[in-house]
Order: structure tokens, then sequence, then C-alpha cells
């Protein structure tokens, strides 16, 4: 979340907003977010994050970030971190 990531956000607007509308695996597809999402776009979600993170170093999903920007609530995010903790990077 830092001003470099916000500033790429602001650039791609446009083109991330019909991505969100195309995939529903993002929870800005949704009005309600998460909540509107179906079990595979959560598993879909999951993936995109999981490769998203190997472009970082260390190579990890920052689950509490995620938890923050998009609301999950406690026992999915249970449930993602259970899930994060035995994938094999």
């Amino acid at each position: 979340d830092s001003d470099a990531y916000r500033a790429t956000l602001a650039e791609f607007e446009d083109i991330l907003r019909l991505h969100y509308e195309r995939n529903s695996h993002h929870p800005e597809h949704y009005p309600d977010g998460i909540v509107g999402m179906t079990l595979w776009d959560v598993v879909e979600m999951l993936c995109d994050w999981a490769a998203a993170s190997q472009r970082k170093p260390g190579g990890s999903v920052n689950l509490d970030w995620a938890i923050n920007r998009f609301g999950i609530e406690p026992q999915l995010a249970s449930i993602l971190g259970n899930t994060i903790r035995e994938m094999r990077w």
C-alpha cells in the first residue's frame, strides 16, 4: 500500500476498472466485495494473490493487508491463512 502502488492504481484506473468488471475473482467486481463472491471466485482470488506475490521479494501473500483492504471476516481470513500455509512455493 505504498505511494508507488497508489500511483500505479491511479495511472491504470480505467484499465483496472474494466479488468475488475470482467473478472469475478476480484472483490471489486461485486458491489458488496468478497461477500458477493462464490467459492470458486475465492479460490481463484487466492491463486491470483499467490502468483502476484511471487513477483515481490519474499514471495508471500500479505494476508493482513488483504484482510484490511477487503474487510475479510475472521472465519474466511482463518481459512485463507490455513490455505496459504499449506501452499507449496
